[in-house]
């Protein structure tokens, strides 16, 4: 008969969640398009962010903007 320290070692390892390789990606082109930089900045425009949120949209909306003008040359 197995022991309580048997059985629970067994719970446990039953319950361990299953690791999951991270899955390597191919070479992709990840950079934005002119076109998606401006839809994200408009849609950031018009959506209503409260607290901490605004400072970070706020940064993110700046790289957008400095992404657009540097295309945009």
């Amino acid at each position: 008969m197995p022991t309580f320290k048997d059985l629970k070692k067994t719970l446990l390892r039953e319950n361990q969640p299953e690791k999951i390789e991270p899955k390597i990606l191919e070479k992709e082109d990840n950079s934005f398009e002119y076109e998606e930089a401006r839809y994200m900045l408009n849609l950031i425009a018009k959506t209503d962010f409260k607290g901490q949120d605004v400072q970070i949209v706020y940064n993110i909306a700046l790289k957008l903007q400095t992404l657009i003008k540097e295309i945009q040359i």
